[in-house]
């Protein structure tokens, strides 16, 4: 029920007519045709401490500071939807994003050290984190992921390589090579808390 217009889908710019069909046809189409048992979800880290960015509601209208319950009730419906049936639903939270407009990748191009592409970030939850885990609590079919110390190891510190990996190609997406470097520890600790058998 969110859509963070342009979006962009495996390189291409989407409208939020575009978007908003993508999602209809996820929920109406693809889920019932695939039956999972398990669904991760993913958002971007638009949500901040003190409020939110760049969402559009179905008024297509922006939706900053003020719009929490909006955003909480449209995860919980959200939710809903996608645990009919008796799905487990993963609701990977936001990883840290840089405060400014560092693009890590764009910096590591002109740095003289990968140090001057380093960005601190706050450890405080946002309110859409407090949100997935207050969901979770509430039914043990729903499971809130933190991966932040995964993809930021000396967290409040996010390294732009670890693993020998770059790791973002831009300030939201994760490269596939430092998906795949990771992908172990993602496995361990989906294993050890019971998410998967």
């Amino acid at each position: 029920n969110l859509y963070t217009p342009p979006e962009v889908v495996f390189g291409e710019t989407l409208t939020v007519e575009q978007c908003k069909r993508l999602k209809d046809d996820l929920y109406d189409r693809v889920i019932p045709a695939l039956h999972p048992d398990i669904i991760i979800t993913m958002n971007l880290g638009l949500a901040t401490l003190t409020g939110i960015t760049g969402f559009l509601g179905p008024d297509q209208r922006s939706h900053k500071d003020g719009s929490r319950a909006w955003v909480t009730k449209t995860t919980a419906t959200s939710l809903a939807a996608l645990r009919d049936g008796g799905r487990t639903v993963v609701l990977i939270e936001p990883i840290p994003n840089p405060a400014d407009k560092l693009n890590p990748l764009n910096c590591l191009s002109t740095a003289t050290v990968v140090e001057q592409c380093r960005y601190v970030v706050n450890l405080g939850p946002s309110y859409v984190e407090t949100s997935y885990r207050r969901l979770d609590r509430a039914d043990k079919h729903v499971w809130s992921v933190d991966l932040d110390k995964i993809v930021c190891p000396y967290l409040p510190i996010c390294d732009p390589i670890v693993n020998h990996q770059v790791v973002k190609v831009d300030r939201h997406h994760l490269t596939s090579s430092f998906v795949a470097s990771i992908a172990p520890a993602i496995d361990d600790y989906f294993t050890k808390n019971g998410i998967i058998p």
